[in-house]
């Protein structure tokens, strides 16, 4: 990761010329996901932070980055008549399976492992 985001352009300079300002920049320059931004800049911060240690530089530039937040998507539950229409349209052994997921929030995972077999929900 570093070899690839990082190097390219905090490789070659001096680690006491890396200014806040020049990390922050860094960082809205990556055209990658929040979380992998995040992932690499932690990467930074810690060679960073090493430095600090070793008195190499006085602090650590990565401190107080602004770091891109993920954007949540708003989770929207079926309404009762969309579950119906998903439960009517199943065999009848997994229909009792959709109302207890619906009605506890099973996670899809979970309502998976529940169908194998006799579709018995014992165990639960």
């Amino acid at each position: 990761m570093l070899r690839r985001h990082a190097y390219p352009v905090l490789g070659d300079r001096c680690l006491s010329s890396v200014m806040p300002s020049d990390v922050q920049v860094w960082v809205k320059g990556l055209e990658l996901a929040p979380a992998t931004v995040g992932v690499i800049h932690g990467i930074v911060s810690t060679v960073m932070r090493a430095a600090v240690r070793d008195r190499r530089i006085a602090s650590n530039p990565c401190d107080g980055t602004k770091l891109p937040k993920a954007q949540r998507k708003q989770i929207v539950p079926l309404t009762t008549e969309q579950v119906a229409a998903v439960r009517d349209a199943l065999p009848s052994p997994l229909q009792g399976l959709v109302t207890v997921a619906a009605g506890t929030g099973m996670r899809q995972g979970v309502s998976a492992s529940r169908s194998t077999g006799c579709g018995s929900l014992s165990g639960l």
